[in-house]
């Protein structure tokens, strides 16, 4: 069977034409960080609370507010992990964005799946040319660290959130933790 390059070369070109008008946004972080788990943040000096829901439903909108003005298409990607991926799955269903989900293979992988995932994930979202990642995360979990770790290795700009000390961490701390992973990531190979 001979291959139709022509056609091929045109889908591709249709394709590359039609990333120009689409933001991918990787969501990932911790399974522990369930969407009615309670989130704590300042309001006008005042501790207040909501659910993790509801919180991440209002920083996705504050994050993404300019692209959506700019009329982008929204692209989600996110694991097949509980957490934070199920409430990034909610969230694209109720803004009516596209959303992948990038499934471990763990009969194949065995142990490695989550972190093979990650890798084509990060992989594949790097080769778009609009993108960002939005990671909510505790500061200790493994596998949303390896993510930061691919995110910080390809330049795909980031906002993280710590969940536990309840803040977003500004330009240097992202930095600095990229700058953590990348060592701890040399010390596992």
């Amino acid at each position: 069977m001979a291959i139709d390059w022509s056609a091929m070369l045109a889908r591709r070109r249709e394709e590359i034409e039609r990333q120009k008008h689409v933001f991918n946004v990787l969501v990932a972080g911790d399974k522990e960080f369930v969407s009615d788990g309670v989130s704590y943040y300042v309001s006008n000096g005042e501790l207040c609370t909501c659910s993790n829901m509801e919180y991440v439903t209002s920083a996705l909108d504050r994050l993404l507010h300019k692209k959506v003005e700019e009329n982008f298409t929204i692209e989600m990607h996110t694991t097949d992990g509980q957490g934070t991926a199920k409430i990034a799955e909610q969230y694209a269903t109720q803004k009516n964005y596209d959303i992948y989900i990038n499934e471990a293979d763990w009969d194949s992988n065995g142990n490695r799946a989550g972190w093979i995932r990650n890798e084509d994930m990060v992989l594949s979202l790097n080769m778009k040319p609009n993108k960002a990642a939005i990671i909510f995360w505790d500061g200790e979990d493994k596998f949303t660290e390896h993510i930061v770790f691919l995110c910080g290795h390809h330049d795909i700009q980031m906002r993280i959130y710590n969940y536990k000390s309840r803040k977003w961490l500004n330009k240097d701390e992202v930095e600095e933790v990229v700058h953590i992973a990348t060592r701890r990531q040399i010390n596992y190979m």
